[in-house]
């Protein structure tokens, strides 16, 4: 068992010749040709010469506005300041609202719920999550991200509730439909969610930023909840009704996303930024189109296949500007 994670990691390593490397990350080190060879991988049979012809604008007017700004003085700066504690408050709520409290002492919910078995606790958990992935991937442009976050994480504060009462009364039957429930709930929304939104609420030169403060904030958060929930949870604190600090925490992040969490799905950033006061200028590349109007979706609409009847852009591809922007990286 303590070996099968060399195992997979083996697996992992052997097959990583075979991923695609990130196209907008070539795109950004100079190297077109192979952002080329990527995108026709991933978008075949899509026009993805007219996909690439507006990443490559979109780096060069990018590049032209950020040339002296530095990122990390740019995350922090008043203009972004709202966005950068709304997308620490949501990678936080991805483990402080306790899901990890589930993962790491399951055997000992149940045991306390009167099921004795571990296996039970750990086949319910895992096979709900690996159905959560599959229908999420499908799912996740077809909402709105703050319905789906809302709705989710309010079916997880009903389930915490209904883990208490299991705990209290030592209903075991109650105790595996709560942890069922609030593990396909917590797939369905703040589980694939925090990062993306969190990425969404900023310019495409600071995702990386913003994806670097949100894992921090995931972690210190999951050490949190790793070290002081068996505390709450003994018999000389909290015991059985140590979940309900997770039903007022996710009372609190709900009510939080309600009001202050602007909608991101389907929107342009001009769009997102506009909702925070902040007028940016629409980048334009050479047919005069707003290259920044392209609706934020997740990369999980990968995994959908495309729409053969969607019209294609009206703007060719360039290839003068493709060529000479392979030229001009490192």
């Amino acid at each position: 068992m303590v070996g099968c994670p060399i195992v997979f990691g083996a697996i992992q390593v052997v097959l990583m010749p075979l991923m695609v490397q990130s196209p907008v990350w070539l795109v950004g080190q100079g190297h077109v040709d192979d952002a080329a060879l990527a995108m026709k991988k991933l978008y075949k049979p899509t026009n993805y010469e007219a996909i690439l012809n507006a990443l490559v604008s979109s780096h060069e007017e990018e590049q032209k506005e950020v040339a002296d700004v530095k990122p990390w003085a740019a995350m922090v700066s008043k203009k972004y300041r709202l966005q950068l504690i709304i997308a620490i408050l949501v990678c936080a709520s991805h483990q402080i609202t306790g899901v990890n409290a589930i993962m790491y002492y399951s055997a000992t919910i149940f045991n306390n719920a009167g099921i004795t078995d571990p296996r039970v606790a750990n086949t319910i958990i895992n096979v709900i999550r690996l159905i959560s992935v599959v229908v999420v991937a499908k799912i996740m442009d077809k909402f709105k991200r703050k319905t789906m976050l809302i709705t989710g994480m309010s079916v997880m504060a009903a389930a915490s509730g209904g883990l208490v009462l299991s705990l209290v009364n030592s209903w075991s039957a109650l105790a595996v439909t709560s942890v069922g429930v609030y593990i396909a709930a917590w797939g369905f929304s703040i589980g694939p969610m925090a990062w993306m939104v969190a990425a969404e609420l900023f310019p495409d030169y600071l995702h990386a930023n913003a994806g670097s403060v949100g894992t921090m904030f995931t972690w210190v958060s999951n050490f949190f909840v790793a070290v002081f929930y068996p505390v709450l949870a003994s018999e000389d604190s909290l015991g059985n009704y140590a979940f309900l600090i997770f039903v007022g925490i996710l009372v609190l992040l709900i009510t939080f996303i309600a009001v202050v969490v602007p909608e991101t799905s389907h929107k342009t950033y001009v769009e997102i930024a506009s909702s925070f006061g902040i007028q940016e200028k629409p980048h334009e590349d050479d047919g005069g189109h707003d290259i920044w109007a392209t609706p934020r979706v997740s990369h999980y609409s990968a995994f959908d296949e495309p729409n053969h009847d969607d019209k294609q852009p009206d703007t060719p591809p360039a290839p003068d500007k493709l060529a000479a922007a392979s030229t001009s990286g490192p």
